[in-house]
């Protein structure tokens, strides 16, 4: 007889981390907080200029490289599409062990692009959603618009040359590319360790399910 345990299988977190560091894409991440404009009954200032009415705040930004997997169907997750799981825009995010992500923090893509399309009106406080790394197509009412003739693209944002800005109040649709912002909705594994041969406490690699940030304020 002997006291000897049987063989196990253990996860291996660095060679999975490697494996993420190789095939991984890199994202800005910030951490979030609630911003001080929070009220009482969860809603806070749509006038807030530090938050923007959305509740909350982020800083730290910090390059981190992640698995992304696009939700396609609601199968793989089991009953969450019975409960009302909206798929379109939300992703599967996979991080190292080492980075803590948490509820609201938000997720920048570094390369990764996306075309995105808004409303501006000239002379207001809007701006663009993103940086624009690209103008497709920018116009008025009047008028179509053109990059060197018109305007100029100044640190991902729009400017209008000399006597070519339209109006005050005047609408102006763009179509730009830009990189695309997620959202981290909940975490799959929050609590997520285990205990290694010889007993080791060790951190395993975390999973979210994130959403592109317009669609997410689109639901609350």
């Amino acid at each position: 007889m002997t006291d000897a345990l049987p063989p196990r299988v253990d996860f291996n977190v660095k060679a999975f981390e490697r494996l993420l560091n190789q095939k991984g894409l890199c994202f800005t991440w910030e951490k979030a907080t609630i911003c001080f404009c929070s009220r009482e009954d969860g809603t806070s200032d749509p006038n807030c200029t530090a938050c923007f009415g959305n509740g909350y705040l982020y800083f730290d930004p910090k390059d981190i490289t992640v698995v992304v997997t696009t939700l396609k169907d609601t199968k793989a997750f089991g009953d969450l599409g019975e409960h009302g799981f909206w798929i379109l825009g939300k992703v599967s995010i996979t991080s190292p062990a080492k980075h803590n992500l948490s509820f609201k923090d938000r997720l920048t893509a570094k390369n990764s692009q996306i075309t995105y399309s808004q409303l501006l009106f000239i002379g207001s406080k809007e701006r663009l959603r993103y940086k624009a790394l690209e103008v497709i197509f920018l116009a008025s009412e009047a008028a179509v618009f053109k990059l060197g003739i018109d305007f100029e693209i100044v640190d991902g944002a729009i400017q209008f040359l000399p006597s070519k800005e339209p109006p005050a109040g005047t609408a102006v649709t763009i179509r730009y590319i830009a990189n695309p912002s997620y959202i981290i909705l909940e975490a799959i594994h929050e609590i997520r360790d285990t205990t290694l041969v010889p007993a080791t406490f060790t951190r395993m690699p975390r999973n979210h399910i994130a959403e592109l940030d317009y669609l997410h304020e689109v639901a609350i």
